[in-house]
């Protein structure tokens, strides 16, 4: 709404970010997966922003890490925590010798994403806003 309590259209390209309550989206034009672009929770910003894409029946986590182009895949579902994504998210926090010991000896699973991400971030200041 505009401050003269008149209602603003936006063309979709045009928009960026929306919030939602206490909850931001950020627009992404591609996809790590090919997928075509969306809006995406962003749950934890940082070094490493995690943005999330709930569906009915999983949750896909993109990991973006500060000044990389694009995002790294990792879904999990309550059946479908798989060992490949499992091994995804341990070699994405390799430089993290705690999280990756943690991810790889199945302590932290594919579910607790937002939770690793905010572990990582405490001991890994950021030099900007977490959104890439």
């Amino acid at each position: 709404m505009h401050p003269d309590g008149s209602f603003v259209k936006y063309k979709t390209r045009d928009v960026r970010a929306v919030g939602i309550g206490q909850d931001l989206y950020y627009k992404k034009d591609k996809m790590p997966d090919g997928a075509p672009g969306a809006l995406l929770k962003v749950g934890v910003r940082g070094k490493v922003t995690c943005y999330e894409m709930h569906s009915s029946l999983d949750v896909t986590y993109y990991l973006q890490k500060e000044g990389d182009k694009k995002a790294r895949t990792i879904t999990t579902a309550p059946k479908r925590n798989t060992f490949k994504d499992q091994k995804k998210l341990a070699k994405y926090f390799a430089d993290d010798q705690e999280i990756y010991q943690k991810v790889k000896s199945k302590e932290y699973d594919c579910s607790m994403t937002p939770r690793i991400v905010r572990e990582y971030n405490e001991r890994h200041p950021t030099s900007g806003n977490g959104i890439n």
